[in-house]
């Protein structure tokens, strides 16, 4: 009589206990790097941990934030025409060569020239 029966549980619920105490975790918005992101924290230890999901989300966060502060270019004069060029590490993640295509849009409005590989 003294076997405590548990329900099976969901993936999603066994992925919202806690390491330490075995608890259900609840969702909860945290700053990492001044950046906010989802993760879970138990409850009774106030532990926060994150889902493979949550961490993949807060790693491209971080990426963009970082990528978006470091790369403020100038551009070159090429003829008649100005150019641009990309910093390496902008190459290396996107893949990017002498053949690749690049969809050049101006917002007027906005002073921003969207550029999107594809």
């Amino acid at each position: 009589m003294g076997k405590k029966i548990r329900k099976k549980l969901t993936k999603d619920e066994i992925e919202r206990l806690c390491f330490e105490c075995d608890m259900p975790c609840e969702v909860v918005t945290t700053k990492m790097r001044g950046i906010k992101v989802e993760a879970y924290r138990c409850p009774k230890c106030k532990e926060i941990t994150f889902s493979e999901k949550q961490a993949h989300q807060a790693a491209v966060k971080l990426e963009e934030k970082r990528m978006e502060e470091q790369y403020k270019k100038s551009p070159i004069r090429i003829g008649h025409s100005l150019g641009l060029t990309f910093p390496k590490e902008i190459v290396k993640v996107f893949g990017l060569s002498s053949k690749s295509k690049l969809n050049i849009k101006p917002k007027l409005g906005k002073k921003i020239i969207e550029i999107k590989v594809g």
